[in-house]
């Protein structure tokens, strides 16, 4: 077998975070500024929701 993964948790706040994150791992440049955004986001947690309204959110 190969080498083991390396599995970290990464608190990504701002855009600028994510952009040097991405950035680390030698991603080209176009892409860091494509891909930095998506990088960027919370997590919201809704209780008492039905299944066909959770659908419509995660979309």
């Amino acid at each position: 077998m190969g080498e083991k993964m390396n599995i970290r948790i990464r608190i990504v706040g701002n855009l600028n975070d994510a952009q040097n994150e991405i950035a680390k791992i030698g991603s080209d440049p176009v892409g860091v500024k494509i891909m930095s955004p998506k990088a960027v986001h919370r997590t919201i947690k809704i209780e008492k929701i039905d299944s066909w309204a959770a659908n419509i959110m995660k979309q």
